[in-house]
């Protein structure tokens, strides 16, 4: 069994809870990776010197990336802002290949019960597109909801 951490739950510097996390023995950890002003990792800023120094450091401390945090707080279903979240995740995705990491976590909204709600055609291209850049890069997505019971995500 592999044990990991969430590197901003620590509160600290990113590299200071990757110490925390190193200390505490986990495996791997889970970074934020949505911008700078959020977390630890921006996929408009990332560059291959960031890489490098992460994937040294992470070496270093004996610690592997088990998934990047992609969360934007507004999920999928509101069509407004979609495509530009949808093109922000894809860099994330991007982000989460060059670093080895094969999972990205996000949120997808609060699912309506009913299938012809409007928000459900948002929700179902994003979900096209992201999976489809994710088969090409070989990015899982890995999405969290909300209230919804199994059959409503059926």
């Amino acid at each position: 069994m592999k044990i990991g951490a969430m590197t901003i739950c620590f509160k600290k510097s990113f590299r200071e809870s990757l110490e925390i996390c190193s200390k505490l023995g986990v495996d791997g950890v889970q970074v934020w990776a949505t911008s700078a002003s959020l977390g630890e990792l921006d996929p408009d800023t990332f560059s291959d010197s960031v890489s490098d120094d992460l994937l040294a450091t992470l070496k270093t401390l004996n610690l592997e990336i088990s998934a990047l945090c992609g969360d934007l707080g507004r999920g999928f279903v509101e069509g407004k802002h979609v495509e530009e979240d949808v093109e922000k995740v894809i860099r994330m995705m991007d982000m989460a290949q060059a670093l080895g990491v094969n999972v990205l976590t996000t949120h997808i909204g609060v699912v309506t019960e009913d299938p012809y709600d409007p928000s459900m055609k948002s929700l179902r291209w994003a979900m096209e597109e992201l999976g489809a850049h994710g088969d090409k890069v070989g990015v899982f997505l890995a999405t969290e909801t909300g209230p919804e019971d199994g059959a409503t995500l059926n």
